[in-house]
């Protein structure tokens, strides 16, 4: 599995942890979870996954990410390889 969408599934933070703790992320280029109303946690997560560290687009619009989200996304050691980034 190398891409996924979820766009404007109704997905939860417990579900973003379970879909990227699953071990089935690798080798995963592009993930798509945009219309999600995802919370900060959500980017926590994502964030602090290993198994998401060869992803290079990762689309999180249109979520209520915010700062938080938006920092925790930048600042993470699994995200360094991106390519492309969408947040609003």
């Amino acid at each position: 599995l190398q891409s996924l969408s979820l766009v404007g599934h109704r997905l939860d933070t417990e579900s973003i942890a379970a879909l990227t703790g699953s071990g089935q992320m690798r080798p995963m280029r592009r993930l798509e979870l945009s219309q999600l109303e995802l919370p900060p946690e959500a980017a926590l997560v994502i964030a602090n996954e290993p198994t998401l560290a060869g992803l290079r687009e990762l689309n999180l619009t249109v979520n209520r990410l915010g700062f938080p989200g938006a920092q925790a996304i930048a600042n993470s050691p699994y995200l360094n390889r991106l390519l492309r980034l969408w947040l609003s």
